[in-house]
């Protein structure tokens, strides 16, 4: 009986710890993407932040409507922080205030 308990909590633990590693880095923080270095980016994508956002640090890739855009926080004009969202062709989609923590989600 006691071998038996040894064995089902045994498969319990190597499930659990199968289906954790199948999160990726997107399920750990949903909604950011992502996380991709600069120098990897399209060309095109590159050369926007390269004009826009110089000092981005942390560019996340998701996709939006079937198509890949990146995103990174940047510092705007008056030092408060932007979220500059770039489509793959290098376009600006927008360059809105960045939500800091414990702001509300916008309604969708």
């Amino acid at each position: 009986m006691q071998l038996v308990r040894h064995l089902l909590l045994a498969c319990a633990i190597v499930g659990a710890s199968a289906s954790f590693s199948m999160l990726t880095a997107e399920d750990a923080k949903p909604g950011r993407g992502e996380k991709i270095a600069v120098e990897t980016l399209p060309d095109a994508v590159k050369a926007t932040f390269a004009k826009e956002a110089p000092d981005a640090k942390e560019v996340y890739k998701s996709n939006k409507d079937g198509k890949d855009v990146y995103r990174a926080k940047i510092k705007g004009p008056d030092d408060k922080p932007l979220m500059l969202v770039v489509g793959a062709d290098g376009a600006v989609i927008s360059k809105n205030p960045a939500r800091q923590k414990g702001d509300a989600k916008p309604a969708n």
